[in-house]
């Protein structure tokens, strides 16, 4: 059951050595199960900030009797590559003493999911916005437009038709 699950498992001691993975969190990680020398130690896997933040939130759990935690966390791979992850923490009790097992879901196809659904309302609001700009400045050229064809057939004076006429010209292309 464990081992055809979609998300990681990873069970670990005080020390965070690597006591089981499951097949997925092998995959996340690129450990390997049963390891071919030394357990690894699963803080070895989190970069950087991730590293002391983990640390700091595991311990906690193996000093006290606490609810299981859920928190984000980027995972390296064997590969290199950073995962983003959802994962889940909660303490166990074996034969040979306190554990944490630990749940790992990979969560960077929702973020770029979500990354493209926000790109997509970006595009609509501005879409939205246009249109918006469009339809007032519209309302704004309408009345000149009709001024000035009602001032081009009162006013006789060429150069002051000129004018009306370059003026309806604009208000023409800036309505369309």
């Amino acid at each position: 059951l464990i081992e055809g699950l979609p998300d990681g498992l990873v069970v670990v001691d005080p020390q965070f050595t690597v006591l089981h993975a499951n097949a997925a969190a092998q995959r996340f990680t690129g450990l390997e199960w049963p390891p071919p020398g030394e357990a690894p130690n699963l803080l070895a896997l989190y970069p950087g900030p991730d590293r002391s933040r983990i640390e700091t939130l595991l311990k906690e759990l193996f000093q006290q009797d606490s609810t299981p935690v859920v928190f984000p966390a980027t995972l390296r791979g064997a590969d290199g590559m950073m995962t983003p992850l959802e994962c889940a923490a909660g303490r166990i009790k074996l034969t040979t003493g306190d554990a944490l097992i630990i749940s790992m879901r990979d969560v960077s196809e929702r973020r770029s999911s979500e990354s493209e659904q926000l790109r997509a309302q970006r595009m609509q609001t501005l879409g939205n916005l246009a249109g918006s700009i469009a339809h007032d400045l519209n309302n704004v050229l309408t009345p000149v437009s009709m001024a000035m064809g009602i001032l081009k057939d009162k006013i006789q004076d060429p150069l002051a038709q000129r004018a009306i006429d370059t003026v309806s010209r604009s208000v023409q292309r800036g309505s369309e």
